[in-house]
């Protein structure tokens, strides 16, 4: 009996510490296990922060550039204390011990995400200021359309400038505010930009005369024409033609009187002539 009961005894210790040690052998094996999720955790974190820093350094070269290119479209630089926004600048740790492990990545992913996050507010703020970049051209695009920039009579010469002049009927000395273009009888008359007919009728010493409403400030007008080609109310482009030249209203012969005025401010013609001064 004392036998059998040794035996039990025995058995059950050898069965306790098998347990034991098989015990401690899972747990080791799956630390390993959790070791190296952990440690491929961390690689993954650390490519990221890369790719972040990587994406930051891409981000300062298009703010410099964006500095650039509203300097050149003449727009106020987006101010330095928005510009604020920094990535953080983690750094990269080795990887820590299990037990630090779930804490250390709690705080790298939270620190990760404040710099996406940053990151994307800085390219939203660059997104809208090339939106606004883009706005401002295109509407000064569309703004050059508008402003006299063309001869409105091809050949022809400069008979009588802008300023005081001695008038060619009666002598006196008066302000000329446009250009005579001497030119035969019948010459197209061109519109020196884009607009809207605002006046084309016969109207006293104007003869028949014709006013553009260019928009942006500008008009022009066009006297002692011979024909009509435009009503009121009509759109025309640059380079369309308006009428002919003649000697209709208070002239001394054929010839082209023209106007440019800004926002009724009368201009010298001839520094709307951008493609060429007639002689």
């Amino acid at each position: 009996m004392a036998a059998m009961g040794f035996a039990s005894v025995l058995i059950g210790a050898i069965l306790f510490f098998s347990a034991e040690l098989f015990t401690q052998w899972i747990y080791q094996n799956r630390l390993k296990e959790i070791q190296t999720e952990y440690s491929s955790i961390f690689s993954t974190l650390n490519f990221l922060q890369e790719e972040v820093i990587n994406l930051d350094s891409q981000l300062g070269e298009i703010e410099e550039r964006d500095k650039a290119v509203r300097s050149y479209a003449d727009f106020p630089p987006i101010d330095q204390d928005v510009r604020e926004l920094g990535i953080g600048g983690i750094l990269i740790e080795k990887t820590p011990e299990i037990d630090n492990m779930l804490p250390k990545v709690k705080t790298r992913l939270t620190d990760l995400e404040l710099d996406i996050d940053q990151i994307s507010r800085r390219v939203r703020l660059e997104l809208a200021s090339y939106e606004d970049i883009y706005d401002k051209v295109k509407k000064d695009t569309e703004k050059l359309k508008h402003i006299p920039s063309i001869r409105p009579i091809i050949g022809g010469y400069l008979n009588s400038g802008f300023g005081w002049r001695p008038d060619p009927l009666d002598g006196k000395r008066r302000f000329h505010y446009g250009l005579d273009i001497t030119v035969s009888s019948g010459a197209p008359i061109l519109s020196p930009a884009d607009g809207v007919v605002q006046e084309a009728r016969i109207r006293g010493g104007y003869g028949k005369y014709v006013k553009i409403n260019h928009s942006y400030g500008y008009k022009t007008s066009f006297l002692h024409m011979s024909q009509l080609n435009v009503k009121k109310g009509q759109m025309v482009k640059r380079g369309d033609i308006l009428g002919k030249s003649g000697s209709t209203g208070r002239t001394s012969g054929p010839h082209l009187h023209y106007e440019v005025k800004y926002y009724g401010t009368p201009l010298d013609p001839l520094d709307y002539f951008f493609t060429g001064n007639i002689k």
